[in-house]
């Protein structure tokens, strides 16, 4: 199920990415990850650090998709910036040790697999938008929410992604039967991704 939200001409404008934002939030979160990378804290910390950036962005995006089937820009953009930062972060930690006699701990994997599941996705549903009823606003969106769940693996992003459009299938049930052609699934994609992410780092405990 691909009901996506998209843009309507009746929605008030949405709001403009304040200046220096996507670059104060990917600086801030390569350092962040950095700096976890290097001290070898980020195995306890990402998973949480991952879900805290979502929260984040959480309200005003799914405000916004719940009202106006809009997920603007000014959030996406910087929810994607932060998780990619994330994700540098790590994918620069492993050599950076290499070269002062360290040890790694594989945070070079991670980022990796953050940045390749995200922008595979991510492409993906892209070229599908070109002709399907898939929103521009929620690939945009997803471009954040893989590069997060995707710090576990490509499972995880798969699940996150199918647990969003199932938590979404009753609302877009409903607006079938009212004749509507839009559901806002920002919300729906959020609460799966979140999910996930709350679950994983709890899983050895059922598995």
């Amino acid at each position: 199920m691909t009901v996506t939200s998209s843009h309507d001409t009746t929605a008030p404008r949405t709001p403009n990415i304040a200046k220096g934002v996507l670059l104060r939030a990917a600086a801030f979160s390569f350092t962040v990850s950095l700096i976890l990378g290097v001290t070898g804290l980020w195995q306890q910390v990402m998973p949480w650090l991952l879900i805290l950036i979502i929260f984040y962005y959480a309200g005003p995006l799914m405000s916004w998709d719940m009202r106006h089937k809009l997920l603007p820009n000014a959030y996406t953009y910087p929810l994607a910036v932060a998780q990619a930062g994330l994700a540098a972060g790590l994918l620069v930690t492993d050599p950076i040790l290499s070269l002062t006699g360290a040890g790694t701990e594989g945070a070079a994997t991670h980022g990796a697999l953050m940045l390749i599941i995200a922008l595979a996705i991510t492409g993906l549903l892209f070229a599908f938008a070109l002709f399907a009823p898939v929103g521009l606003g929620d690939v945009k969106l997803l471009a954040g929410l893989s590069a997060a769940t995707a710090y576990h693996g490509f499972e995880a992003a798969f699940i996150s992604l199918f647990l969003g459009h199932v938590l979404a299938l009753p609302v877009a049930y409903n607006a079938h039967r009212k004749g509507e052609k839009t559901v806002p699934m920002g919300p729906f994609l959020i609460t799966g991704a979140l999910l996930v992410l709350l679950f994983m780092p709890v899983r050895p405990l059922f598995f």
